[in-house]
């Protein structure tokens, strides 16, 4: 006996970037989803053409474009994900056609519920285990709130999986998909083990960004000892005196520009040094915010790391651990960054007294 089953999980921004890496397979490896055979991804297909444009672009305008009264908050849910399926037997018995027919019906049956202007991307992955269809959109309701709470609170759910075994699983001799205590609990656990491979997928992305965000910030921090060293400068009696009768005025204010010029050149580096401290600021901020919204996620499935496969766990493990130290040594260099623009405006105060 076969099932229809549709599952719907939830995501706020920070679990976007992964799971399109995922769906959309950016990767030609991956270290969190073993269960990928790459020498079967040429037969995945899609069933929504999307623009040239990331998943977090399309989230951004659609948002935009409901002109909503109040900000989204930064832990919001932003995409929601179905995942629609049934067992291998079913896919092995009916075939290339009948498979399309119930991907093709299945998407018909969340555009016509949830709004086409909502859908990111569709997309089937018969490069794993069994055949599946991943369709990402933007949670929002028929009076243009974002709100994946008021779409799929427990009655809705109920009444989701009545309408999809009604419209689109009876067509195909399936089963109702999720009744009973035993099948939630293995849909839950299942999407879990699904919400973390994606969250691996958007940690190993963080990971890259702060390798290349402390490389810029180590630069500044040694562009800044550099402008420290020149403010260390002394100007001598020597360099204002006379050095013949003939000096004027203007050999003088010569000579002093030259020895000032290079001190000149490095303030203006200053001002911009500022600015790109500031933005450097901003940007750990973020990531740090993004960090500890992925840890809080990940501290969430616990429970069910024992049905990760052991590399999985490993990758898990070791990714966590470096972020922990990426984060250190990335904060070390933003407190020396302060501490050289504390010591670069005591100079400076010096210079114009």
């Amino acid at each position: 006996m076969s099932y229809g089953i549709i599952r719907v999980a939830k995501f706020n921004s920070s679990a976007v970037r992964g799971i399109q890496i995922h769906d959309e397979r950016e990767k030609e490896v991956s270290h969190s989803n073993p269960d990928i055979d790459y020498s079967k991804t040429e037969e995945n297909y899609t069933l929504k053409e999307r623009p040239n444009k990331t998943y977090n672009q399309v989230i951004k305008e659609r948002i935009e474009s409901l002109e909503l009264k109040k900000a989204v908050r930064k832990d919001a849910v932003v995409m929601c994900s179905f995942v629609v399926t049934s067992d291998k037997d079913f896919f092995e018995k009916n075939g290339m056609l009948v498979e399309r027919d119930y991907f093709n019906k299945a998407y018909e049956f969340v555009k016509n519920k949830y709004g086409e202007e909502n859908i990111i991307s569709a997309e089937v992955h018969k490069d794993e285990t069994t055949p599946h269809l991943h369709i990402n959109f933007i949670p929002v309701t028929k009076d243009n709130r974002l709100s994946a709470k008021s779409l799929f609170g427990r009655k809705s759910l109920k009444q989701l999986q009545d309408d999809f075994h009604q419209q689109v699983s009876m067509q195909f001799g399936l089963e109702r998909g999720g009744d009973g205590e035993h099948q939630k609990n293995i849909d839950k656990v299942t999407y879990k083990k699904e919400k973390v491979k994606n969250e691996l997928h958007e940690l190993e992305q963080i990971e890259k960004e702060t390798a290349e965000r402390k490389k810029v910030v180590l630069q500044r921090a040694m562009d800044m000892q550099e402008l420290h060293s020149y403010h260390s400068m002394d100007l001598t009696e020597k360099d204002i005196e006379k050095k013949s009768l003939f000096d004027t005025k203007k050999d003088i204010v010569e000579r002093l520009n030259q020895k000032l010029r290079p001190l000149f050149e490095k303030s203006k580096l200053a001002d911009v040094i500022k600015k790109e401290y500031k933005k450097l600021k901003n940007s750990y901020e973020n990531l740090k915010e993004q960090f500890k919204q992925v840890t809080e996620e990940l501290s969430k499935y616990k429970e069910i790391f024992k049905d990760l496969k052991p590399e999985q766990e490993r990758e898990l493990k070791r990714i966590s651990e470096r972020m922990q130290k990426e984060n250190r040594e990335e904060k070390e260099l933003i407190e020396k960054g302060k501490e050289l623009l504390k010591r670069e405006r005591e100079k400076s105060r010096g210079w114009s007294r």
